[in-house]
């Protein structure tokens, strides 16, 4: 069961709409569904609050185009070293020029290889390769890969607009108020209980 309410501070929580799915399916899958049951009736809020499991790069995309909504909610972070430490250089820090098909480092080097291929779910992905040469002598090495004689490698998102998506979301997920902003999401968590406890 797939419930959405209100959480204006202001004014009374509301639930507007209820969508019910199989046990098993995916909760993105059901997020374009519940914002088209919202737009007929007229209630598309501006920003839809909504738990991990609703968000990916492709859903991301989709409500901004096709109802012009802002997904707040924790996408899945970058799990790299380089993103775990604030002084290496994760993803976000390399500058891709999708028309060329090639990816400029923080330290103005370009890409040498850009492959179209699968990631270990069988999901589409770019692999982006550097010059072996450019990183052996790179004095930011230690930053950017831990390859003992290799160069940095990347996989990034084939869909420049998804890709894109996703970025911001990080970012927008590490900003002050963003904690405050997603604890709204709270209230529905609740009347889901209370629901739950009445079936």
């Amino acid at each position: 069961m797939h419930l959405t309410e209100t959480c204006d501070e202001d004014l009374p929580h509301l639930i507007t709409h209820v969508e019910t799915t199989p046990a098993t399916t995916y909760d993105g899958a059901v997020t374009e569904t519940i914002h088209t049951a919202l737009e007929a009736k007229a209630l598309l809020p501006e920003e839809h609050i909504v738990d991990s499991g609703y968000l990916d790069a492709e859903v991301l995309v989709s409500a901004e185009h096709h109802q012009k909504i802002t997904l707040i909610g924790p996408v899945a972070a970058d799990t790299s070293w380089q993103a775990r430490d604030e002084h290496c250089f994760d993803k976000s820090q390399f500058s891709i020029d999708w028309q060329e098909q090639q990816v400029r480092c923080p330290q103005g080097k370009t890409s040498r290889y850009w492959i179209p291929t699968y990631d270990r779910h069988g999901k589409d992905v770019i692999h982006i390769k550097f010059n072996p040469a450019d990183c052996k002598v790179c004095p930011s090495r230690v930053l950017c890969t831990q390859a003992k004689a290799g160069a940095r490698m990347l996989a990034i998102h084939p869909d420049q607009e998804q890709h894109q998506a996703l970025q911001k979301a990080r970012l927008r997920q590490k900003a002050p108020d963003f904690k405050q902003k997603y604890a709204k999401r709270a209230g529905i968590e609740g009347t889901i209980s209370e629901a739950r406890s009445r079936v």
